[in-house]
């Protein structure tokens, strides 16, 4: 899948992952031990370890997604749910691919498959203590606006995108919890 199309199909992605569709999914719990009220994920096939709320859901069956953790529902009304989620590209038959043009390739993506995209950071940063894009954007989709903080890094070649996906409105409700999420996600 190219860069182009797995941002596009990402932003698609985060917008129905939040819709109604997934608010019946059954709550999964991965066996980790939960900790200060956080619960432990690993996926093997992906190399990952990351903490989340163990409040929160987990979706392994999303194609081209490793997993996602999602927000209950405040209410009978919160049609979407926040979330946390995370992709791995295989990149290997990409020699050089860097986080750098990795992210460069995909923001026009963005652009295209996002209403009213505005890109609001891209800096340095860092998943699993290695080098990493963080970006910040905003955008509509559908009915919702939304903000999104994504990090992205390349490794043994693979790239590995950790997205945190809020309805504009409650982006700084939910940040503290996907901040901590970003800060545990170990990259084997």
């Amino acid at each position: 899948m190219s860069i182009k199309r797995l941002f596009i199909a990402l932003a698609l992605f985060v917008a129905a992952v939040g819709a109604a569709l997934y608010l019946t999914a059954p709550a999964k719990q991965d066996g980790g031990a939960a900790r200060d009220g956080y619960a432990v994920y690993e996926n093997e096939t992906y190399g990952l370890k990351a903490e989340y709320p163990a409040a929160w859901r987990t979706l392994e069956d999303v194609p081209g997604v490793a997993v996602v953790f999602h927000s209950p529902p405040e209410s009978a009304e919160d049609k979407y749910n926040d979330n946390v989620n995370i992709i791995v590209e295989d990149v290997s038959g990409k020699p050089g691919t860097t986080a750098e043009a990795y992210v460069e390739r995909g923001v026009a993506g963005l652009r295209a498959s996002l209403d009213d995209f505005r890109l609001l950071g891209n800096k340095p940063g860092a998943v699993s203590g290695r080098p990493a894009r963080l970006l910040e954007y905003t955008g509509r989709r559908g009915e919702f606006r939304l903000h999104f903080l994504q990090a992205v890094t390349v490794v043994g070649g693979n790239a590995y995108l950790v997205t945190y996906v809020a309805e504009e409105d409650k982006y700084a409700q939910f940040l503290p919890l996907a901040k901590r999420i970003f800060a545990s996600v170990a990259i084997k």
